[in-house]
């Protein structure tokens, strides 16, 4: 069953409660820009650009790594994420989890858009 579209408040909702998992609510205080988000699916991920304070980022990356949660997919517009350790007799098949994955970070916005060790290979 493929992932419902996952609107950026949700996202959002998702960083805020790692974050506070692992950090308590200071944790929480955390600020994140979320630069593009469609929560359209590409391949079987969801792929985004989220900006944080140079401070903030490797809190923020620990826990995004660390997070794990389940999505349930029977919620048509927004989905929400409930414990991963779900063992209540009912059906779980609209159930699918989910974890965060770091691709790339860069201090400035133009680092993510192009590699420049492809960029290197291309022109040779």
């Amino acid at each position: 069953m493929p992932l419902p579209p996952v609107s950026s408040l949700s996202l959002r909702t998702l960083f805020t409660r790692a974050l506070t998992e692992l950090f308590g609510i200071a944790g929480s205080g955390i600020h994140i820009d979320i630069l593009d988000w469609n929560g359209e699916i590409h391949g079987s991920d969801f792929v985004g650009i989220i900006r944080v304070q140079k401070e903030n980022l490797t809190t923020l990356w620990s826990t995004l790594t660390l997070f794990n949660a389940t999505l349930d997919t029977s919620i048509d517009s927004s989905a929400s994420a409930t414990d991963t350790n779900i063992d209540d007799g009912f059906d779980n098949s609209n159930l699918k989890e989910i974890s965060f994955q770091v691709l790339d970070n860069s201090p400035y916005l133009m680092g993510l858009v192009n590699d420049s060790r492809e960029w290197t290979k291309q022109l040779l």
